[in-house]
């Protein structure tokens, strides 16, 4: 049966249409008033906040609960045999992560202070929370649209939200500092670190990750500043970066942290500045 008052989520094998909730029939789970979802014969609820005891999850990314034993949802065995089969409205689910982390500051705070960056900084740049994980949004420009979530869980695990794309890492428009350069990290944790320190940065994904994207930035016509890790696929991923940047900026460089630093938020951290980074020389 279609679920035609939930857009884009799919269908729902058997149990009727999915109800949404609403002040005057709130969650049964969480409570709440918005987001989450009730199967017609009350036996399944999909609701945004409250993870299910079972720990299942449809593919819409809702925790899954089961409250009356369903014939026709098999238990255990693949994610599957769940019944939602999303095409995933990214910019819906992250304004609810956002929305996420407004209501839970302790959270977002904890999350700050395990980076070593600020609360603004995570604000600046949109970050979210999807049951208790940081959420970040990755676009393919400045101010466009999200095309994917990447999630950081509590154990600095990383996985992107089904149906995402990598992109990049911006801080918003408003919140974007005034520089002469741009800052191209690798990671999304680095970027919030340099933010702090009035870097303007994008985050790529990964050292090998986001050239294509980056044209876009570098048709801005600043100088260009690359930022390695002090790894070898760090090292490696800069200078495939630097090829495609000294296009637009024939001074575009690469800067690796100090000695003992691995990345850019650890140098920070250190409490070295930007200036105090090694112009690397192959």
């Amino acid at each position: 049966m279609t679920c035609s008052n939930l857009p884009r989520m799919g269908t729902l094998n058997q149990g009727g249409q999915l109800v949404r909730a609403t002040k005057r029939t709130p969650c049964p789970i969480c409570g709440g008033a918005k987001w989450c979802s009730t199967s017609e014969d009350g036996g399944l609820v999909l609701c945004m906040r409250q993870p299910a005891p079972d720990g299942r999850r449809a593919r819409n990314g809702a925790h899954l609960h089961v409250l009356t034993p369903l014939p026709w949802l098999r238990p255990g065995g693949r994610r599957n045999s769940v019944v939602i089969r999303p095409d995933p409205d990214l910019t819906r689910m992250h304004e609810c992560c956002r929305r996420y982390a407004s209501e839970d500051n302790r959270r977002f705070d904890s999350y700050a202070e395990a980076l070593g960056v600020s609360v603004e900084s995570l604000v600046a740049h949109e970050c979210g929370l999807d049951s208790g994980n940081l959420t970040f949004p990755h676009r393919r420009r400045r101010g466009g649209r999200p095309i994917g979530l990447r999630i950081r869980g509590e154990d600095g695990g990383k996985y992107f939200w089904r149906g995402s794309k990598p992109g990049l890492l911006f801080p918003s428009d408003a919140a974007r500092p005034e520089s002469e350069s741009v800052w191209i990290t690798e990671g999304e944790s680095d970027a919030l670190a340099g933010w702090d320190v009035g870097l303007d940065c994008v985050g790529r994904p990964s050292a090998d990750a986001g050239a294509r994207d980056l044209r876009h930035v570098f048709e801005e016509g600043r100088r260009i500043v690359i930022v390695g890790d002090r790894d070898a696929p760090g090292i490696v991923g800069a200078k495939a970066l630097l090829e495609l940047a000294r296009l637009y900026d024939p001074l575009a460089k690469i800067v690796l942290p100090a000695d003992e630093c691995k990345d850019l938020r650890e140098h920070l951290l250190a409490g070295k500045s930007p200036e105090q980074m090694e112009v690397f020389c192959d």
